[in-house]
């Protein structure tokens, strides 16, 4: 296995891709568009889900009340 992104935040890793490369190949190019969408799928999944912030009724609606 050949790695081919790491990103790290505070020492520990955060995302890393890794491929399969044999080792008669010194060299391989990768579409940079692919990586990207990899990383991005990868970081979304990894972001905490962010809660939406309960708001107050309208002075109005609570009047009715």
């Amino acid at each position: 296995m050949k790695t081919l992104y790491a990103l790290k935040r505070n020492g520990q890793d955060v995302v890393t891709v890794e491929m399969d490369v044999p080792d008669f190949v010194p060299r391989t190019t990768i579409n940079r568009e692919w990586l990207k969408g990899v990383v991005t799928e990868e970081l979304v999944q990894k972001q905490p889900v962010r809660r939406i912030r309960n708001t107050r009724p309208a002075k109005r609606e609570k009047a009715r009340v």
